[in-house]
Order: structure tokens, then C-alpha cells, then sequence
């Protein structure tokens, strides 16, 4: 590493591209790790500043660790509390045991996928009212057509994700169910 990056752990390591600039490689571990350490200041001071009202709980489920992480951040950064699962079996099992206001999911993932996870929400009783934002990179009429047939709340492409229309929709979504940060 070049002498002002060897002392920075978000760097591991640097590459060429064809006209020699220095492009750096990410440590990953060591960015997911920043970023939670800023999700937790940031959701205490929101939490003290609330005069430590409950905040709504929502459930990620993505199996890319990287979305995951910067779906729980950009979250938590607006005040709610988060939790993560790998997948849609994991969702469904922390749903059973956990008290979740929203469901923000991927479709494409092992063991149960999004629309599977959705249809099994959707199935149980307990759960069946619980709001649920897909985010995908499928973009084809069939697969929204299913998910707009399980119940779907909010269904978001990948391509045109950004911060302020998930956290737009989970407002949306929660404030309709009387559960708004």
C-alpha cells in the first residue's frame, strides 16, 4: 500500500487500472464494521432524543451481507430498530419469536425465497397484516404480478433503490398501521 493508505484498515490492498491510477480495495469487513458502529451512535442519540419512546421494528432479509448491511443502516439511521435474517426461512423463524411492525425483503434467496417468505406472511394469521417491501434487481411483469397477488406492499427495484424511497415507503407503510417513528 502507498504509505498514506498502510495505516487505514478500510484499505486492504490497491489495484491498477489500464491508465495506472490507484484504485483501492475495500476491506469489507472493516466498512460493515464502521458503518454499524455509526448505526448504534446514531440510534442512541435518536432514541435519547425521542424521549425513549418504543421505535418500530424492522426485519431485513437479504442473503448479500452488503445489502443487508446497508438496508439495516440506512434503517437505523432514520430511527427504527433493525434486525437482519439470510433468508426467508430465517425471517419467518425470527418472526415467530420476535415482535416485527415491517418485513423489508429480497426476492432471490436460498432455502425460501422473498415471494415464498410473502405468501407464508400472508398464510399465518398473526402475521397476515404485517406491511412488506420487496426489493429486487427482477424487473418482469410476472414476478410482480405474483407478488402483487400474495399482498405486497411496496415493490422496489434494485436499479432504482435509493435511501428516500425505502425509507419513504416504510413510513408510508407504518404510519398507515399507526406504528410511524
Amino acid at each position: 500500500l502507498p504509505p498514506g493508505l498502510r495505516r487505514n484498515g478500510l484499505v486492504q490492498g490497491v489495484v491498477f487500472d489500464p491508465s495506472f491510477n490507484i484504485i483501492p480495495i475495500l476491506n469489507m469487513w472493516a466498512v460493515l464494521e464502521r458503518l454499524r458502529s455509526v448505526r448504534v451512535m446514531d440510534t442512541h442519540r435518536r432514541f435519547i432524543a425521542a424521549g425513549g419512546q418504543e421505535r418500530p421494528v424492522v426485519l431485513v432479509a437479504d442473503d448479500s451481507i452488503s445489502t443487508r448491511e446497508i438496508v439495516l443502516s440506512m434503517l437505523g439511521l432514520e430511527g427504527y430498530e433493525t434486525l437482519g435474517a439470510i433468508d426467508g426461512l430465517d425471517a419467518l423463524e425470527r418472526l415467530h419469536g420476535t415482535s416485527v411492525d415491517l418485513i423489508v425483503s429480497d426476492l432471490n434467496m436460498p432455502r425460501m425465497d422473498g415471494l415464498k417468505l410473502l405468501e407464508n406472511i400472508r398464510n399465518d394469521e398473526a402475521l397476515k397484516r404485517l406491511p412488506v417491501i420487496i426489493i429486487t434487481t427482477v424487473d418482469d411483469e410476472a414476478t410482480r404480478d405474483k407478488a402483487a397477488s400474495l399482498g405486497v406492499d411496496r415493490y422496489i427495484l434494485k436499479s432504482s433503490f435509493e435511501q428516500d424511497n425505502l425509507v419513504s415507503a416504510a413510513r408510508e407503510l407504518l404510519a398507515r398501521d399507526g406504528k410511524g417513528a
